[in-house]
């Protein structure tokens, strides 16, 4: 202590020394010296206020570790009253009525009790009841998460159980799939190699058919060149027996010729009046509308036709019938129900005598006019028959069928004269090259073939359709065909060249049937939307116009040969009159 004491005596009497020497320095006596202050740069400025910063956490640091420790409050429990317990115990355990009667009786001896001399310490209740006391809390306390626990863990391990299960179900499905796909992939290893052994075979297959077509195509143009000269030599025949005949010869061929009766095909190329003339088209055919409704059947009118040379309809029904009517009255002029099914065509007669009709029933029937009764029926069909139309000679009748053929019929001998097979489908329209012997036939596969029944070879096929054909018809100068699918698409073909001119989309409905009028100018397309379509094909700008007054689809529809107005017929079991 006085080693402390002498070195703070020292250090205080250096500082008065000094600061006497101080005082008595003159100020002007001193000699200052100048110094030069660099000017700080940013640099500097920067790193000085990182040294400050450093400076700051530094002493901040050293005063945290030279700071005292912190004072922790503690609390001090006081223990309880006897009294104070008692009354607690009580409360906790319900005992209302005993807790009345010791706070009377407490209060009551309380004053005896503190003259008995019982200090405060004797009042008290000892720590070890507390800590039992609390202890015992805590115990429940731990019972119910314990139990909480277990139930948890119970939940767990029922959990733990679920995934195992699904696990193990997981496994045995990916190992039935891979199983499943060793046996698929060795399956299509085994196919390829089979289909790898059967390609040379199936090329073998496919020249033979080449060759094979080829030696047909071969066979029938051999064909055509002998038939085309048995024709020349039976004319040169017929030409020396003209100018040489005898009497038992001409005895001979009258019977023969009377047995026969087989009509002779007409020649090819006879004259077409409606070609290289320019008729006139029918007037305001856009503001047509229905002048007449009649309700002649008791189900849908199927097909509807006209008269070559007087205003009478005629028309065909579900209900098994068909009709004649006047045009536009209306009024009932004759009726046939031979049928045993519905008739879904009837066509006049070129001179207008007959009438033929195609059916379910699959039979074509020939009725004549004067006798008024069926003079034909025609039943090599399968099943039932779509259409059914005369030639412009009136000699033949061409029919298509369900069963996928088209016949051609000779109205004189009662004799099919012709089957045209080719089509993989329904054949479901044709229509005959006006003035000359090519007929069109439309299927459900979607093409259009030209036929020449005199040999019932195919002579050309029109593609473009996508989707099943409906009806087929020719301009009356023979040098375009329309046809109509299910799409509701018309397709304008031309014949010569055998090519599409143009699609004219009348959908999206189905195109039922479709009429051209005689100037070749308007065709109308009987639609499944209720209307009628109609489309000018020499003036496209006019474009598409449509004609309603059926309450049911169009059926069909057909132009007067005068073109003066239009007819049409329809589900709704009504045929209609337009002009």
């Amino acid at each position: 202590m006085e080693a402390i004491e002498e070195d703070i005596q020292r250090e205080e009497d250096f500082h008065n020394g000094t600061q006497q020497d101080v005082d008595t320095l003159d100020e002007e006596e001193f000699e200052y010296e100048s110094v030069d202050i660099p000017e700080d740069s940013d640099e500097d400025e920067e790193a000085a206020e990182e040294n400050f910063q450093d400076v700051l956490r530094t002493v901040k640091l050293q005063q945290e570790l030279n700071a005292p420790p912190e004072v922790q409050p503690v609390v001090t429990k006081q223990p309880e009253v006897v009294d104070d317990f008692v009354r607690n115990y009580l409360v906790k355990a319900g005992l209302e009525k005993t807790l009345d009667i010791f706070e009377a009786e407490w209060y009551e001896k309380k004053p005896e009790i503190g003259k008995a001399g019982m200090g405060l310490e004797n009042l008290l209740v000892p720590e070890v009841y507390q800590q039992n006391a609390s202890t015992l809390e805590e115990l429940e306390m731990i019972k119910d998460e314990l139990q909480k626990t277990s139930a948890q863990a119970e939940r767990g391990r029922q959990v733990w159980d679920k995934l195992k299960k699904d696990r193990d179900n997981h496994k045995m499905s990916h190992q039935r799939v891979v199983q499943e796909k060793t046996k698929l992939v060795t399956d299509i290893k085994r196919l390829q190699s089979q289909c790898a052994k059967y390609e040379p075979t199936i090329a073998e297959i496919r020249g033979k058919y080449e060759v094979c077509m080829k030696e047909k195509m071969l066979v029938r143009l051999d064909r055509d060149k002998l038939q085309s000269r048995i024709k020349q030599l039976e004319t040169q025949l017929k030409e020396v027996q003209s100018q040489q005949p005898s009497k038992t010869q001409l005895k001979k061929e009258a019977p023969a010729k009377k047995a026969a009766g087989d009509s002779v095909w007409p020649a090819e190329d006879r004259h077409n009046p409606f070609k290289g003339v320019a008729l006139k088209p029918p007037n305001n055919v856009i503001t047509w509308a229905p002048k007449q409704s009649h309700k002649g059947h008791s189900m849908s009118v199927s097909c509807i036709a006209l008269h070559p040379k007087t205003a009478t309809v005629a028309t065909g029904s579900d209900d098994t019938t068909w009709k004649l009517w006047s045009a536009p009255n209306g009024e009932l002029i004759m009726s046939g129900d031979d049928h045993k099914d519905w008739v879904a065509s009837v066509d006049f007669h070129p001179k207008g005598t007959h009438l033929v009709t195609g059916s379910g029933d699959a039979t074509v029937k020939v009725w004549d006019f004067l006798k008024a009764k069926c003079v034909a029926t025609y039943k090599d069909h399968s099943q039932g028959v779509w259409r059914a139309q005369f030639n412009d000679t009136g000699d033949f009748v061409a029919s298509c069928s369900l069963d996928h053929t088209c016949r051609v019929w000779d109205v004189n001998s009662n004799k099919c004269r012709a089957t045209l097979r080719g089509h993989v489908d329904s054949v479901n329209g044709l229509a005959w090259l006006p003035y000359s012997n090519s007929l069109a036939t439309c299927s459900g596969d979607k093409t259009i073939s030209l036929w020449d029944p005199r040999t019932a070879y195919c002579t050309h096929t029109f593609y473009g359709h996508e989707n099943a054909c409906n009806s087929v018809a020719f301009t009356h100068s023979g040098e375009k065909m329309l046809s109509t699918d299910a799409d509701g698409k018309v397709y304008i073909w031309d014949v010569r060249e055998v090519r599409v001119l143009k699609v004219v989309d009348c959908g999206p409905h189905p195109a039922n049937a479709i009429s051209v009028d005689r100037s070749s100018t308007y065709f109308a397309v009987a639609s499944d939307d209720c209307t009628i379509k109609l489309f000018n094909m020499e003036d496209e700008k006019e474009g598409l116009k449509q004609i309603k007054g059926h309450e049911d689809a169009v059926l069909g529809c057909a132009f007067d040969p005068n073109g003066n107005f239009l007819v049409s017929c329809g589900s709704d079991a009504s045929w209609k009159f337009w002009g």
